[in-house]
C-alpha cells in the first residue's frame, strides 16, 4: 500500500464519520422538535450507529482500513515488522461457503 491509497482510505473514513454525525444530529434534532418519545441523546446515538454502518455504501474506500495491507502499512510506519499473512480468503472458509 502506498501513501496515496492510505490517504484515500483515511479521507473516506473522515467523510463517512462526518456525514454520519451530521445526519444523526439532523434526525435527532428533528425528532426532538416533533416531541418524539425516545429522547434526543438515545436517538442521536442510534442514528449515528445506523448512518455510520450504512455510510460504507456512499464511501466504499472507508472499508479499506480493515484489510491486511492497511494494517501492515500502519505497522511499518510504527517500526513493527509486517504480518506475513495475505488478504486472500482462507480455503476452509471458501469451502464452507460453497457447501452452503
Amino acid at each position: 500500500m502506498d501513501r496515496e491509497e492510505y490517504s484515500l482510505i483515511a479521507r473516506s473514513m473522515v467523510f463517512r464519520a462526518l456525514s454520519a454525525f451530521t445526519a444523526a444530529l439532523a434526525v435527532s434534532l428533528f425528532a426532538h422538535t416533533k416531541h418524539m418519545s425516545l429522547g434526543i441523546f438515545p436517538a442521536f446515538f442510534l442514528m449515528l450507529i445506523f448512518f455510520f454502518c450504512t455510510g460504507i455504501k456512499f464511501f466504499p474506500a472507508s472499508g479499506g482500513w480493515m484489510n491486511l495491507r492497511f494494517r501492515n502499512f500502519r505497522r511499518v510506519q510504527s517500526g513493527l515488522p509486517e504480518l506475513p499473512d495475505s488478504d486472500s480468503p482462507k480455503e476452509r472458509f471458501l469451502d464452507d461457503y460453497r457447501r452452503g
